[in-house]
C-alpha cells in the first residue's frame, strides 16, 4: 500500500475514516474481505499474504508512523477483523511487540426470519 504521495497523516486519516465506517464483526470471512473498501482491502490483503504482522510491519506497508500503525491495528481488533497476539520472550516478558493476524471465521451466524 506503500504511497509515495500522500503523507502518513492523509493515509492515517483515510484509514480511521474507512474503519470507523465499518461495522464490528466476529471475525471475518472471505467475502467479508472482498467488500473492504479501500484503503482497508489493501491493508487487510498484506495481513492475509504475509499471516501475520507488528505494529512496525504495518507502518512500513502503509507509509505510516508505528504509533499511526498501532491505532489502525488496534481498531482493527476492536472492530473484529484482526487477532492480537503476545509474543513475550520467556527471559524477558514484554520485549516483542505483539502481532496482529486477520480473524477468519468460517461462516457468520445469520438471522433470517421465515
Amino acid at each position: 500500500m506503500k504511497t509515495t504521495n500522500q503523507g502518513p497523516d492523509v493515509v492515517f486519516d483515510e484509514l480511521m475514516h474507512a474503519l470507523e465506517q465499518v461495522d464490528p464483526v466476529e471475525g471475518v470471512t472471505p467475502i467479508d474481505v472482498l467488500d473492504l473498501p479501500d484503503p482497508l482491502g489493501r491493508v487487510f490483503g498484506h495481513l492475509v499474504r504475509k499471516g501475520w504482522m507488528t505494529s512496525v510491519d504495518l507502518a512500513a506497508e502503509m507509509g505510516l508512523q508505528e504509533y499511526q500503525a498501532r491505532q489502525v491495528a488496534e481498531l482493527m481488533v476492536r472492530k473484529g477483523f484482526l487477532l492480537k497476539e503476545a509474543r513475550d520472550d520467556e527471559n524477558q516478558p514484554a520485549t516483542r511487540p505483539p502481532v496482529y493476524r486477520p480473524y477468519f471465521v468460517r461462516m457468520r451466524k445469520r438471522d433470517i426470519t421465515l
